[in-house]
């Protein structure tokens, strides 16, 4: 009975609190919905100050809210949307017992219960919100992903290259890296290739960030692309000023290891202008690496390495173009591979060229289209395979960035030399003084156009739109050449862009011009092709260069070409005479006979004094007739003359028949010329040196001076004292002086600032050369057959000679000094010596070198006996320069 009864009560006890819990929800309606309210303003409350740090953390663009907190905000603003639909209770309808007599019983009972579960909710969102205002972070720095793969690019030949950059990659020691090449050469593919190696390579950097560089190199746009990358908002960013834009990237940019990948870099990027740390700065982890096409951006960007991209080697280039023919067009007809390998090779080596030619061959399946394609490509590369479009507008973009009209005329002459030629320095420049191209801006003297010719050959150097060619023992002179494409590239710039195609004619393309299309042509150039026997008859013509010519060519058209400018017929052994048109040709300012044997048997036409507008007379090497007096007389305009030989043992005379009076009748000659600025010379004759010595004109003038054949007695003292007022003299040649007599003591003064090239041969009174110390700036020395010379360079008892001897010497050549026993006393350092070549000096068992010489020296030859039997102050100097060496071989 007890056990029934507790039974029943605890029944009755749950049915109550059952009872009671729903009749709660209308008895206590009112006071829950109090409740409710109360609790949701403090809810309001609370999602106001998370909000508001959120904002804070947020505004720098360096934080994001944690998607936890975004739930929690999304529950109070579905909270508040059920508060907006709860707040009012039922209208009252009829009454009710159970109610206390209210009305609308079970509208309550609803109300009340939904009242009831919301203040449970409210509650929970309320417990987890109260921790968003203080203690817990809210916000986050987003983990950014460190490499977005950029797509795979297919390379050839850049493995070795990718290796060399990653390493410089790891080491602690570099922050910026320069990446240079002249157009297409593949310098982005390589950029390409390096980014994508840091998703398959072991690395320490958290992020690493491509970014193209306009070509205006806009700041603006560069710091827009790099907070893309870092997920800076759009919002953030742009109510931003730009000082905190700045910032914001710097920000970010300080707290990771980086690497900052600039693609096509024109010109120097301050890199804190755009937030980016300065990876330069110690303790500095990061990197950047950039692109260019110009190698001074490197130094602008003070780059610790850099590394120069060069075109691929004929099997690497051609490996590329068949990639991109495709392996099923090569495998339909056993021709197709031997014509693609001669076209791969007309690209020379240059990615883009082989990629678009490579590419526009792909499905050719007909040999006869395929020999045709290599005949275009050969005859007229810039209307070939879409190189116009592809290549030459990609290329061209660097030679629209040269600085003015000077650097583009200059640039595109080049393009007038045959391709692969090795263009000589000094050669270029004198055809850009006579086209008028240099000096423009203003009046310039020719030593200062000069100048302006240097820098911009080295300008262009920089842009890669040309290269320099490296010197060996035999041609040490400055030369520099253009890649084949460039040079299609120029030709084409040159001829309009192939809207006049044969504006500029070069080589063979001149043995093949139409009549009707004789009158557009400006410029002709003939340098190796051989087999012309006329002139062409172009009435337009400005410049004509003619090299290698037969004897029996016609030069009657030149009476025509009233234009003419430049005629250049230098390097012409077989021409004997030259026709007495060319006095016809008035407004000639450019004149270049050098290396000729004009006028051996035949007198030079009188008719050259006519050009009373020539400006440039140029023979150098060449067998000078003595009508030339009557001929200089009236070339009023001369600025540059350069006149006799110059370089050959045994050569012939400067006159036919060489007298005191003839050399004296020069200099007069010269003397009266008003507007000569330059002075190449060679005499034979006392009274014609005494003659130039003494004549303050002309010493302002004299560039080159060869002394050769003498037998009178010649004071050395005399020679320094003139040359040291000659602030131009750049060569000094003395050939076969019998009796010079040497300067009193070894610590004659004198000054040659300007001396760059000695050559003495056959001067047996000469034992040393210690006068040459004072010629700061000497490249070039060559002595030889000079059987009086012990020692180069003396030194005087208690005085030591300045041990930054030599300090631009470049070239060395030593022969035939059967008496020589040692150079110097001492080791020089030699910062700039590339070349030594010391043959016939039996007696010399000491070279002033040290072991760093290995750094500067390319090449030292000799015989083979003489350099085992060089004594060294230490061992390891001539180990350390034995791979230099190379034998000397007499033929």
């Amino acid at each position: 009975m007890e056990q029934a009864v507790g039974i029943l009560w605890d029944a009755g006890n749950r049915l109550y609190s059952c009872i009671k819990v729903h009749a709660d929800y209308i008895v206590k309606q009112e006071e829950n919905l109090t409740k409710l309210k109360e609790k949701m303003e403090h809810l309001d409350n609370i999602c106001r100050d998370v909000v508001i740090r959120i904002e804070n953390d947020e505004i720098h663009g360096e934080r994001r809210r944690r998607h936890e907190v975004n739930g929690w905000l999304q529950q109070v603003r579905n909270l508040q949307q059920e508060m907006e639909e709860t707040k009012d209770p039922p209208e009252p309808n009829k009454k009710c017992l159970i109610c206390y007599g209210q009305s609308n019983c079970v509208s309550k009972y609803k109300f009340g219960k939904r009242v009831h579960k919301m203040i449970f909710k409210v509650n929970e969102v309320l417990s987890k919100g109260e921790g968003y205002t203080h203690s817990v972070d809210i916000t986050h720095q987003p983990s950014l992903k460190p490499i977005y793969e950029i797509p795979h690019i297919e390379t050839v030949g850049v493995d070795s290259m990718v290796d060399r950059v990653w390493n410089s990659l790891q080491d602690k020691n570099v922050g910026i890296i320069g990446i240079y090449g002249m157009g297409g050469v593949g310098k982005t593919t390589l950029m390409k290739r390096i980014h994508n190696e840091f998703g398959n390579r072991n690395h320490e950097f958290d992020l690493v960030l491509w970014i193209t560089i306009a070509k205006d190199c806009d700041n603006a746009k560069v710091m827009n692309d790099i907070r893309n990358r870092l997920g800076v908002k759009d919002d953030s960013w742009n109510r931003s000023s730009e000082h905190e834009k700045v910032g914001k990237i710097y920000q970010v940019l300080r707290q990771r290891r980086f690497v900052l990948m600039l693609d096509d870099l024109w010109g120097k990027l301050e890199l804190q202008e755009v937030g980016v740390p300065n990876p330069k700065k110690a303790g500095c982890r990061s990197k950047v690496v950039f692109t260019t096409w110009e190698e001074d951006v490197c130094d602008k960007m003070q780059a610790d390495k850099k590394f120069k991209v060069e075109v691929l080697s004929e099997e690497e280039a051609f490996v590329l173009f068949c990639k991109k023919v495709g392996e099923g067009t090569l495998k339909s007809n056993v021709e197709i591979p031997r014509q693609a390998k001669k076209m791969a090779k007309e690209c020379k080596g240059l990615p883009l060229a082989l990629v678009t030619v490579g590419s526009a061959m792909s499905g050719v399946r007909s040999i006869a289209s395929w020999r045709q394609a290599k005949h275009e490509l050969r005859r007229n590369p810039w209307i070939a395979s879409d190189l116009e479009k592809n290549v030459f507008g990609v290329l061209k973009f660097s030679y629209d960035r040269l600085p003015d009209e000077a650097h583009k005329n200059c640039f595109l002459y080049c393009a007038v030399y045959p391709e692969d030629y090795e263009i000589k320095v000094e050669d270029v420049i004198d055809r850009w003084i006579g086209e008028g191209f240099l000096g423009r801006s203003s009046k310039k003297s020719i030593y200062d156009m000069r100048e302006e010719g240097h820098s911009i050959i080295e300008k262009l150097k920089l842009c890669c739109l040309v290269e320099d060619v490296m010197a060996d023992i035999f041609q040490w002179w400055p030369r520099i050449k253009m890649h084949d494409v460039m040079r299609d590239m120029a030709l084409w710039i040159a001829c309009d862009q192939d809207t006049i195609r044969d504006k500029v004619v070069v080589e063979e393309h001149a043995f093949h011009l139409h009549s009707q299309k004789m009158e557009l042509v400006e410029k002709i150039s003939i340098i190796r092709a051989s087999g012309m026997r006329r002139v062409p008859r172009c009435p337009n013509l400005v410049t004509l260069c003619l090299q290698n010519l037969e004897d029996n060519v016609d030069f009657s058209n030149l009476q025509i070409m009233s234009k003419l400018k430049v005629l250049d017929l230098s390097n012409n052994r077989h021409i004997r005479h030259l026709p007495s048109e060319i006095g016809m040709v008035i407004n000639l300012e450019f004149l270049n006979l050098s290396l000729s044997d004009v006028s051996t048997q035949i007198q030079l036409p009188i008719e050259l004094k006519n050009l009373e507008k020539l400006k440039v007379l140029l023979m150098k090497d060449t067998f000078t007739s003595s009508n030339i007096l009557e001929v200089l007389e009236s070339l009023k305009q001369l600025q540059i003359l350069r006149l006799g030989y110059g370089g050959r043992v045994g050569g012939g005379m400067s006159f036919s028949e060489v007298d005191n009076n003839q050399e004296a009748i020069l200099i007069d000659k010269l003397e009266s010329l008003p507007q000569l600025e330059e002075l190449c010379i060679n005499l034979k004759t006392m009274r014609g040196i005494r003659k130039l010595l003494s004549s303050t004109k002309l010493q302002g003038c004299l560039r080159y001076v060869w002394l050769s054949f003498i037998d009178e007695p010649i004071e050395m003292a005399t020679l320094l004292a003139s040359w040291s007022k000659m602030k131009h003299l750049e060569l000094i040649t003395l050939q076969y002086l019998y009796n010079i007599k040497e300067v009193p003591s070894i610590t004659y003064t004198c000054h040659l600032e300007a001396l760059r090239e000695v050559e003495i041969n056959g001067c047996d009174s000469i034992t040393h050369l210690t006068w040459l110390k004072h010629a700061q700036c000497l490249e070039i020395l060559q002595v030889r057959n000079c059987n009086s010379i012990q020692e180069l360079v003396k030194e005087d008892q208690g005085q030591t000679v300045d041990m930054d001897l030599f300090p631009h010497l470049r070239f060395l050549k030593l022969s035939f000094l059967v008496r020589l026993k040692k150079i110097y006393n001492g080791v020089l350092p030699f910062h700039s010596l590339k070349f030594i070549m010391v043959v016939g000096c039996d007696h010399l068992r000491t070279l002033p070198l040290n072991f760093n010489s290995k750094d500067t020296l390319i090449q030292i030859t000799g015989e083979t006996e003489w350099w085992n039997n060089l004594v060294w102050d230490h061992p390891t100097i001539g180990d350390a320069l034995d791979s230099r060496f190379r034998p000397f071989i007499r033929i």
